[in-house]
């Protein structure tokens, strides 16, 4: 990858990775305890966001392993497509930032949290590691599934 091309993956590369899992799970305490919300493991993992990332996990852990949909031809696999993730369907990073768009448009701006994951679908399927309908079907199951499954379990958990 040369010049313009090397700046665009890289562009591309960054959008991915703020939908990654492993970017959220790092993310969330850090953010959650600076910001002053939470100040106990307990309430970080009782907080809405840590349960839908977790739905989001065992979900897409699951859809991976039945449906065992290959990448596209033109991915380049490389030691993080491993395990469930060297599967394309359905996306994850699609999954989970739909549900993460419907857990906090009640806190954020809608266009904006709806922006960004469009983005990073789109990052998705410009780095060659989805096909469309991996990061559509994602989606889907991110805003109308994961969302309302994590919002009944933390509402059921931990309502007080």
């Amino acid at each position: 990858v040369k010049g313009k091309d090397r700046l665009r993956f890289w562009c591309w590369e960054i959008v991915s990775l703020s939908g990654d899992g492993v970017f959220w799970f790092l993310l969330l305490p850090t953010v959650a305890y600076m910001r002053g919300e939470v100040k106990t493991v307990q309430e970080l993992l009782s907080s809405s966001v840590s349960v839908c990332l977790a739905a989001d996990l065992a979900t897409i852990v699951i859809l991976k392993m039945l449906v065992q949909r290959k990448r596209p031809p033109h991915h380049k696999t490389d030691s993080r497509f491993v395990g469930p993730d060297k599967h394309s369907f359905p996306s994850g990073h699609a999954t989970r930032t739909w549900a993460l768009v419907k857990i906090l448009h009640p806190h954020y701006n809608i266009l904006y949290l709806s922006g960004w994951a469009c983005l990073v679908g789109l990052s998705r399927i410009s780095l060659g590691r989805h096909y469309v309908s991996d990061v559509v079907a994602g989606g889907l199951i991110g805003w109308f599934g994961i969302a309302a499954a994590a919002s009944s379990i933390h509402h059921q958990l931990f309502a007080s």
